[in-house]
C-alpha cells in the first residue's frame, strides 16, 4: 500500500501542474476589467483600453504616448502589441505565473506579486480577470 501511495505521489506534480496561460485571452480579459474607453486618462496617468502607464509604454516604444489615447486603427494595433510585450514580460518575471498572479502583477507590479504582498485592490482585480478567463475557457 505504501509504495502504491508513493507511485500515485510521485505522479502528482505531472497531473496538477497548471495549464500555460493563454496571453492573448489573459490581454482580452484585462481590457474588459480595466473597461475604460481609448480616451480615458487614469489617475495614474494610465492611457489607452489596457490602462498602460507612460513608462510602461516607453519600455517598449519611442513613439508619443499621445498615441494611446488614440482610437485609430494603427494606433490600437501598436496599444495592443505593447500591452501584450508587457504581458510577455510580467509572464517571465512574475514567479509561479498563473492568471491570477499576472492579472495582480499587471495591476500592482511584479514585486508585490513575487513577495505575496497583494493588497485588496489587487485581489479584487485579479479574481475579476481570472473570473472573465475562466469563462472564456
Amino acid at each position: 500500500m505504501k509504495k502504491l501511495l508513493a507511485i500515485a505521489l510521485s505522479l502528482l506534480p505531472g497531473i496538477c501542474k497548471a495549464a500555460p496561460v493563454d496571453l492573448d485571452s489573459l490581454l482580452s480579459c484585462i481590457a474588459q476589467v480595466e473597461n475604460a474607453s481609448t480616451g480615458f486618462v487614469g489617475t495614474h496617468g494610465e492611457r489607452s483600453r489596457y490602462q498602460m502607464t507612460g513608462a510602461v509604454w516607453h519600455t517598449y516604444t519611442n513613439v508619443s504616448f499621445t498615441l494611446a489615447s488614440s482610437t485609430k486603427p494603427q494606433a490600437l494595433e501598436l496599444q495592443q502589441l505593447i500591452a501584450l510585450n508587457h504581458l510577455r514580460h510580467l509572464a517571465a518575471a512574475v514567479e509561479r505565473p498563473t492568471v491570477y498572479r499576472l492579472a495582480a502583477a499587471w495591476n500592482g507590479g511584479v514585486g508585490a506579486v513575487n513577495r505575496g504582498q497583494f493588497n485588496d485592490r489587487m485581489v479584487d482585480y485579479a479574481k475579476r480577470v481570472r473570473n472573465l478567463y475562466e469563462e472564456v475557457d
